[in-house]
């Protein structure tokens, strides 16, 4: 019997490829009134005292006939830092406190380090390992009349298929840290085709995945790119750590 699509799951999937993209435009996503209310929250970081950023509830990735069980996936984030972080050539080149270099490089060690924080037991008492998610995105863009078709173009298909790099193994945060700052400079074998790939004057937006191994890390990058940052007063990106964790939901 052919599988049979699920509304709730297509639904939700589709929000997060929104967030992923642009966090802001989660909030005029139009989800029927029950989702909204449930993931509004979720995106924008407004639920108060919970620690959690989002949590689904998704029916297994093929839909079963409806006499079938149906297993539950909780996903949770659960915010570790949000920083800001200077683009300027200057500043990273001297190492600045105020740069994406100094920023990122003091979030990764302290989130792949972080105790294994859990904000929402209530849900999924998972033991696992949970993964960090590190979101590195621009703070301004060029108005929309300023941006080429290309970015347009590139926004659109990404929004729903990024670019994927990886995984790849790094002995310890070092050697990750390093691979996330020539990779987003467009150095090394993934980060000169990310730019070959996300051409013209078009932005990336990045979420790397990283996995704690039995020697040290893995980590993949999904990639949205699209539109144009302002490269204006210090040319800002928003800098973002959060622990996640995957597991059966709790039957209660």
């Amino acid at each position: 019997m052919p599988a049979r699509s699920n509304p709730v799951k297509d639904t939700v999937a589709k929000g997060l490829q929104r967030y992923r993209a642009d966090p802001t435009a989660a909030q005029d996503a139009k989800f029927p009134p029950l989702i909204r209310r449930a993931l509004i929250p979720a995106f924008t970081g407004a639920h108060l005292g919970l620690g959690l950023l989002g949590l689904l509830l998704v029916a297994g990735a093929d839909a079963e006939p409806d006499d079938a069980p149906k297993q539950l996936t909780v996903v949770c984030d659960t915010p570790l830092r949000t920083e800001q972080g200077s683009a300027s050539i200057l500043l990273n080149l001297t190492g600045n406190a105020r740069s994406i270099r100094a920023k990122a490089k003091d979030m990764l060690e302290t989130a792949v380090l972080a105790e294994n924080q859990h904000g929402c037991l209530d849900r999924c008492e998972s033991s696992e390992t949970p993964s960090v998610i590190f979101n590195v995105a621009p703070l301004k863009f060029l108005p929309e009349k300023d941006q080429s078709k290309v970015c347009q173009r590139l926004a659109d298909e990404t929004q729903s298929k990024p670019f994927r790099f990886g995984p790849n193994a790094f002995a310890n945060v070092e050697q990750l840290d390093s691979w996330i700052m020539k990779f987003t400079q467009g150095m090394g074998d993934d980060g000169k085709l990310l730019y070959q790939q996300c051409s013209e004057n078009c932005d990336p937006r990045y979420t790397f995945i990283i996995e704690r191994a039995a020697h040290g890390f893995s980590a993949r990058a999904d990639v949205f790119c699209g539109f144009a940052r302002d490269q204006g007063h210090d040319d800002m990106f928003q800098l973002q750590t959060s622990l996640r964790h995957a597991c059966p939901a709790s039957q209660r």
